[in-house]
């Protein structure tokens, strides 16, 4: 069974700024709870189970990498990322009017 980012070494980051990167690949994850509210850097839960991006942050300064989990869907995207969005390798079947700031590149 999966575990969720706050049983992770960042421990519980709810509604709190993150200074710097976010690297939990290959953790097991399914669910973001835990997550903060903004990260100052990049955000990678690549490579983990992750079913839903509810409880991602809402500000990603830098690159958001979710690539390679279950998603089906998008929804509760970080609403604005900085950086580059992959979300390449899951099971999208909807991009649900994904809504966010993103200067650079979006793969999926």
């Amino acid at each position: 069974m999966g575990r969720k980012f706050n049983e992770l070494e960042y421990g519980d980051l709810t509604n709190k700024i993150y200074e710097g990167d976010i690297y939990t690949p290959y953790n097991t994850i399914e669910s973001l709870i835990g997550s903060p509210k903004e990260v100052k850097g990049s955000y990678n839960c690549s490579n983990n189970e992750i079913i839903s991006l509810k409880y991602s942050p809402e500000i990603v300064y830098g690159n958001f990498y979710c690539n390679n989990n279950q998603l089906e869907n998008l929804k509760d995207s970080p609403k604005e990322i900085k950086g580059n969005y992959d979300c390449s390798n899951n099971y999208l079947i909807s991009l649900f009017i994904v809504k966010f700031n993103n200067s650079n590149n979006f793969n999926f």
